[in-house]
């Protein structure tokens, strides 16, 4: 008989036996003519629909003879998908023990249609790749040998599965039914891009059983720091420079009835956030009274100095006549470091806590106009020397970004789940680091006063007009908060406690130190560092 005469005899035998069940293949039918009869997967014929779903080892299941189990035969081909990495082909067809399919990502898809419903997964106790979602009511056995007949051989070797970086490597997804998960190791890897956390199992919504399985949680990442307000290469920042006040103009030389100068005219600044201060305009100069200079705007600002009155007596640039410089903006609020724990996510697994941005330092106040000069007392018509501006405030400094939150090495994550473990070992990994605050910017310098206007000398001698003030310098930004550092728990948990029975070891690894603030720290605002257990509850993030 050739090969294609004997795929069709399988055929046959195949659908001959669809509708004897378990209990006659195990008194003796040819239940491996079904093995290699790919059609009965695709029409939905084979036997393994017979098979009960529920799980259990005691001889009165009716699905007992599709449990593996130490020194007895392996479970019939009906029973469910076979797998093997070495062997297997993910194709159209196969899930035989003859013909297995290669990954169980690819099994967990079969079972999930109709003509696979039921059907229990078996897995060689080989090596593989990639993350599992499991579906719930989903029952996976490893540790089978599959060079010997897929008898099982999990207490000396288990079925592995390494999945990628920064992906939860099995999902015991929500939903009715009992999930059994059996002699399975699953391995995340170290975290990889910044912040991420390794966790190795998250059961969200669902009734699960691990037995005899490997949990392994690796290295979580350090969180990114917050970016600075300014470049580290720009010392100061690019922060905009105020505006310097304008100088005033000198008193006249030949009077011909020029009876007014112009005082410095008002200067305005811009800063990033698109407000503006403006220097106070300075006094004009004239015959017979120099006027007030003006008040840096907006209202908060310096003062205008006095102009010289028409009477004789002392007036001075150094008590009253100069404008008033612009006070000085407050520095920003710092970022506060991160504290807490975090809290668990269906999505990501975890989610930790990032320190708090800082906040812009208060732009500086404008400095008011410098007061004018009367003109000379000889000499009617001449105009006196006029009064500088004030500058413009300086620019309150951006503030620093929080640091990132540290990853977390956390080996099982359970949500409103009830989960039972029996003879398994859990151990996690390193938690990562919370990222540095960022740096704040410094504020910037107010602009410098204009000068008053030179006035005459001579027989026709004028007093020199009077200076702007100074704008006032912005205050700085905020430094940011150190982020939160990752913690290394074995498992976390909302709502029901994870259940326990035989020998389960918890191993925790170790946590990791909050970011520092910004700023070197020198406000003290640092994140919390992480913290290390073998069960810790915490609450669960919207999702």
């Amino acid at each position: 008989m050739d090969e294609q005469e004997e795929d069709g005899m399988k055929r046959k035998v195949c659908r001959a036996l669809a509708g004897v069940g378990l209990a006659a293949l195990a008194a003796g039918a040819a239940a491996s003519a079904c093995s290699g009869a790919e059609d009965c997967a695709d029409n939905g014929t084979c036997p393994h629909s017979q098979a009960s779903s529920s799980g259990g080892t005691t001889g009165g299941d009716p699905g007992a003879a599709c449990v593996p189990k130490k020194g007895e035969p392996p479970p019939p081909d009906e029973c469910g998908l076979w797998v093997s990495s070495s062997q297997g082909h993910d194709g159209s067809y196969g899930g035989f023990k003859y013909a297995p399919v290669r990954s169980i990502k690819e099994a967990l898809k079969r079972v999930s249609k109709p003509d696979w419903a039921g059907a229990r997964i078996y897995v060689c106790a080989e090596e593989f790749t990639g993350h599992l979602v499991v579906p719930a009511g989903t029952m996976i056995y490893g540790g089978l040998d599959c060079n010997d007949g897929w008898i099982w051989i999990g207490d000396t070797r288990k079925s592995t599965v390494k999945a990628p970086p920064d992906l939860v490597a099995m999902r015991l997804s929500a939903g009715e039914g009992t999930t059994r998960v059996e002699d399975l190791t699953v391995v995340a890897a170290d975290g990889h891009e910044p912040g991420r956390s390794s966790i190795a199992a998250l059961a969200s919504g669902v009734t699960a059983e691990l037995v005899r399985c490997e949990l392994v949680a690796g290295d979580a990442t350090d969180g990114a720091p917050g970016a600075p307000g300014a470049e580290p290469s720009m010392p100061g920042g690019q922060i905009p420079h105020a505006k310097m006040g304008m100088n005033g103009k000198s008193g006249t030389v030949a009077c011909l009835n020029l009876f007014e100068t112009s005082g410095g005219a008002a200067t305005q600044g811009s800063c990033d956030d698109s407000t503006s201060s403006t220097g106070g305009k300075g006094g004009n100069g004239r015959a017979f009274v120099g006027v007030n200079g003006d008040a840096g705007t907006p209202g908060t600002s310096g003062i205008g100095g006095i102009g010289q009155p028409t009477a004789t007596g002392s007036w001075k640039c150094d008590t009253i006549g100069k404008g008033h410089n612009g006070n000085d903006g407050a520095d920003g609020a710092l970022g506060q470091g991160a504290l807490g724990l975090g809290s668990l996510s269906v999505k990501s697994g975890y989610l930790g806590v990032d320190g708090l941005d800082g906040a812009s330092g208060v732009h500086g106040h404008a400095g008011g106009g410098g007061g004018g000069a009367r003109g000379p007392t000889v000499g009617q018509g001449c105009a006196g020397a006029s009064g500088g501006s004030g500058g413009s405030g300086g620019c309150g400094g951006l503030p620093g970004q929080g640091g990132q939150a540290g990853g977390s090495s956390i080996t099982l994550v359970s949500l409103d789940a009830n989960v039972m473990l029996t003879d398994c070992s859990l151990t996690a990994g390193k938690g990562g680091r919370g990222g540095a605050g960022g740096d704040s910017q410094p504020g910037g310098h107010g602009g410098a006063a204009g000068q008053g206007g030179i006035g005459l000398s001579g027989g026709s001698a004028s007093k020199n007009a009077c200076p702007g003030g100074t704008g006032g310098h912005g205050g700085a930004g905020g430094p940011g908060g150190g982020g939160l550092g990752g913690h290394s728990i074995v498992i976390a948990f909302s709502g029901t406690p994870v259940a326990r029975a035989g020998a389960v070891t918890l191993t925790p690894g170790s946590s990791a130190e909050g970011g520092p603030g910004g700023n070197s720290n020198t406000q003290s605002n640092a994140g919390e560092g992480g913290v290390i257990a073998e069960e810790q509850e915490m609450l669960q993030a919207e999702p």
